[in-house]
């Protein structure tokens, strides 16, 4: 018995000393919502990677980042939270009201999410049909088609590859808020990425980026 006891005591005063001796990344897990370090910097040239675009979406066909960034000699990148968001319908609707002012800066914004390609089609057409709505444009029969150009990330590759996603309970891994501003050769020129679902530069400021 007494040997037994002496055992016990033995492991019970060695636990502290295995765990302070095991790497951090052992002893501890991301939590949802926690931080993690994005892997792009200000100057470097963003990772490319495969993208659905919702114009091609029922056919499944990926576009890649590069290729997207050859339409505009500016392109504003927006990684959004998702559809259900009410904070970037908001978003995306300021930006769309003022998307002239975008172009005049020879500009195009492209936002991504890890949303289903048939989700972020619908998405787009909400937006736009608001604000024909808004703007007293809308006619029976239009065409109704978003000059931003939403695209999907449902692989996470993205995400993953620019070190922006977060854990969320429910949905998995989604992106933070995030603002990048590239050239036609994918350097960064400006980079925001947000720290929580509301944390994201004004239209204001991003146009002012575009000087």
């Amino acid at each position: 018995m007494m040997i037994g006891k002496w055992i016990r005591s033995l492991l019970i005063l060695s636990l502290p000393l295995l765990l302070l001796s095991l790497p951090p990344s052992s002893l501890q897990a991301l939590s949802p919502g926690e931080e993690i370090p994005p892997q792009i910097f200000v100057g470097q040239k963003i990772p490319n990677c495969n993208l659905l675009d919702m114009e091609v979406a029922l056919e499944h066909c990926a576009t890649q980042l590069y290729t997207l960034l050859q339409d505009a000699s500016k392109t504003v990148l927006i990684f959004y939270r998702g559809y259900w968001s009410s904070d970037c319908r908001r978003q995306f609707a300021d930006l769309r009201a003022r998307f002239s002012e975008f172009q005049e800066k020879g500009a195009q914004i492209v936002g991504v999410s890890v949303d289903d390609p048939l989700r972020v089609a619908e998405f787009g057409r909400s937006l736009e049909k608001e604000y024909l709505l808004q703007a007293n444009r809308c006619a029976e029969g239009q065409l109704i088609k978003l000059p931003l150009h939403l695209v999907s990330d449902n692989t996470r590759e993205a995400t993953r590859k620019l070190g922006i996603g977060e854990e969320d309970p429910r949905l998995g891994l989604i992106a933070r808020p995030t603002t990048i501003l590239l050239d036609r050769e994918g350097k960064i020129h400006w980079l925001y990425v947000g720290k929580s679902p509301n944390d994201h530069p004004s239209t204001d400021e991003i146009l002012q980026r575009l000087t």
